[in-house]
This record gives C-alpha cells, structure tokens and sequence, in this order.
C-alpha cells in the first residue's frame, strides 16, 4: 500500500485500459467487449504476478477483482484554443470548439525492471532496462490523434560494476552470444511497432564509445530493412549549454517523421496508422532521451494541429499549448528518472522552458550527488 500510495508513479483506470495505446485499441484484433486484464498489454500489466492466484482460477465473476496497475505517467490538460480556427466538424457545440486536451501516458515495461546501475542492458529474453512507452494524445472535437514513442537501455550485455561517480561502463558477453539478445530485442520491437527507427544519443568518444560502438556493429550485423539506425552525439552538438542544437537532428529526421505518420481516430473510426516508432537511448535513457522525445514530440505535434486545422501550415504552435507540452514533457521525464534513478531527471530546465540556465546546472549537480 505504501508503495502506491506514496508515489506518483502508479495508474490504474475501471473502464480504459491504460496499458494499451490508441492504435492498439484500434485494431480489428483488440476485442472491446473482453474484461479489461484479458485485453491489456502483458509488457505493462505492472501487477500481473500479483493477482496470478486470481487469474489462475480461470472464474468471470473474478473478472472485476482483477485490475491492471501500470507504473509510469499520466497527465492530462485542457488547453485553451488561441484563436479561432477552421475545425474539422462544425457540428460540435462552442464549448469544446474552444478547447482541446493534451494527454501524455508512459508505461514501464515490467520486465528487466530495477534500478540504475543495478540494471543495464538486455537479457536473454530480449528485454532491456528502462523500457517505456510514451504515448502523447490531443482530443479536439471527435478526434484523437496519438503519437507513441519509446526509451530503453542498449539491447546489449553490459554493466556499470564499481562506485565511482561514473563508473566507465564494459561489456558483459562475447559477440555472439550479445548477437542473439539483441536480435530478439529488435524483433520484439518489429513485431509491435513494424519500422522501427533508433536514435542513439550516446558519446562516439570516451567512456561511452565501448557501448557505442556495440551498438551500431550490432545493427550492421543484423542488417535489417525494418530498422533504422541514427547517431547524435548529444554532448558534441549541445557542448556549452546549446541544447537548442537538438533542432539539427530534428531537421535530419524530418523525412521518417513525415513517413511515420500517428494513429487517428474519428467517431467513424481509424484514419491512420503511426507506422514505426522511435526507440530513443542514452546511457541511462534519461535526460538526454527527455530532451529529444520531447523534441519529436513538438514537431509531430505541429504537423497534428495543420492536419486538424488548429494552426497555419508553417505556423509554430500556440504559446500556451507550448507552454503546457513542455511541462507535461519535463513532468513525465522527472517521474520516468525517480523511478529508475531516484532523483528528478537532469536537463529538466530546458525541457521545461526551452532554456538552459546556471541555476539548473546547479540543480543538477544537487540531483548529480543525490
């Protein structure tokens, strides 16, 4: 009970299943009219083991008993409209017309979980460390427009062993046998998200190079026409505080983003497919992934509101809808980093305002100690 109830980490809903995106709900296969726990997603049924006594008894009436927990975040915002705007239905009344909501939900893989440092890379299975689903939703009127993207630790065997402030990471395994882990990682991937687009932000120098470079031989190896492999080296491009820089990736990607698409749905049903997913890494999968989730987020964003009619094309979007994605964005990557690290994620000034300040360095260092 402690552990729910003192942390803002858990979620649970009676009527929506939270461990499923909107496309997955989506689909012909996902059957509306099963209870909530024969329909949800086992990589984020966080309590599964908890009510196996209850599933295994294989009886309906305990069907209401057994209630899917995810770990991860959930925010949801009203966001006023800024200015009036040619909507996609004239049907719906003024009140709604005036407003639309932001959802952000992420979902913690319950497999390979634990803490940083104690928990790094992949397994036999092919699951890795910090893996989480974030799905960003906007509701106007009777659409929904849903964009998921992913974090989760180097599908390698590595590790972090030692007490230093950084320990150097190393590797764990030889080539084959890390060869096999992490060709079932990226099939697992495929197989829910079809393309499947990684972005390392891991440094191409230093002590991180090692992971690196295990990182990219790997994906030569597998030699995949479903993956696509992208390196920024965040600390290079952003050196000085210039976080701003991430925008050089965001142009370079423009192309996949455009291709990728997002789930929307109407009250007539689907209208398009997300088709891939970003799987977003650094070394912890935190701070850095925060800042460029968030980014992708943006862009896609902007390219929703077009669609929808909300905005000019070529228009940034609305300050206050900024405003209130950026810290959605900041407020999930500081939950995201407790629950891995312990602490409020670092770079969270940026995320938050769009700028990086001495006063944040400093709050990170505090964060860095803790």
């Amino acid at each position: 009970m402690k552990m729910f109830n003192d942390s803002d980490s858990f979620y649970y809903s009676c009527e929506a299943d939270l461990t499923s995106s909107l496309q997955h709900q989506s689909d012909p296969s996902y059957d509306a009219s099963l209870p909530l726990w024969r329909r949800a997603d086992d990589n984020f049924f966080w309590n599964k083991h908890m009510l196996m006594d209850l599933i295994d008894q294989e009886i309906p009436n305990l069907d209401i008993w057994i209630v899917p927990v995810i770990q991860g975040y959930v925010q949801t915002e009203a966001v006023p409209l800024d200015a009036t705007v040619s909507s996609p239905d004239d049907s719906m009344d003024k009140q709604k017309r005036d407003q639309y909501t932001l959802t952000l939900i992420s979902r913690r893989s319950r497999y390979r979980a634990g803490t940083r440092y104690k928990r790094r890379g992949v397994d036999e299975d092919g699951h890795v460390a910090n893996y989480v689903e974030t799905e960003q939703i906007v509701s106007y009127s009777h659409h929904r427009v849903a964009f998921v993207q992913v974090r989760g630790s180097v599908p390698v065997y590595w590790s972090q062993p030692g007490y230093k402030y950084r320990p150097p990471p190393r590797l764990d395994k030889d080539a084959a046998e890390t060869a096999v882990a992490f060709a079932k990682h990226l099939e697992l991937e495929v197989s829910r998200y079809n393309q499947v687009s990684c972005i390392s932000l891991v440094e191409q120098t230093g002590k991180e190079k090692v992971i690196a470079d295990a990182f990219l031989n790997n994906i030569l190896l597998l030699d995949s026409p479903y993956l696509t492999f992208i390196t920024f080296d965040f600390h290079e491009y952003c050196r000085g505080m210039r976080y701003e820089n991430v925008s050089v990736l965001i142009e370079s990607i423009e192309d996949i983003i455009g291709k990728m698409l997002y789930c929307w749905v109407d009250k007539e049903g689907i209208i398009c497919h997300q088709n891939g997913v970003f799987r977003i890494n650094c070394i912890d999968c935190l701070d850095r992934t925060n800042v460029v989730q968030t980014a992708v987020a943006k862009s896609v964003l902007e390219g929703q509101f077009v669609k929808l009619g909300m905005i000019p094309p070529e228009h940034p979007l609305p300050p206050a809808c900024r405003s209130t994605l950026q810290t959605m964005w900041a407020n999930n990557g500081d939950t995201i980093s407790k629950q891995y690290a312990g602490t409020s994620a670092l770079k969270g000034d940026f995320t938050r305002t769009g700028e990086r300040r001495f006063a944040g360095m400093m709050k990170d260092g505090m964060n860095s100690a803790n």
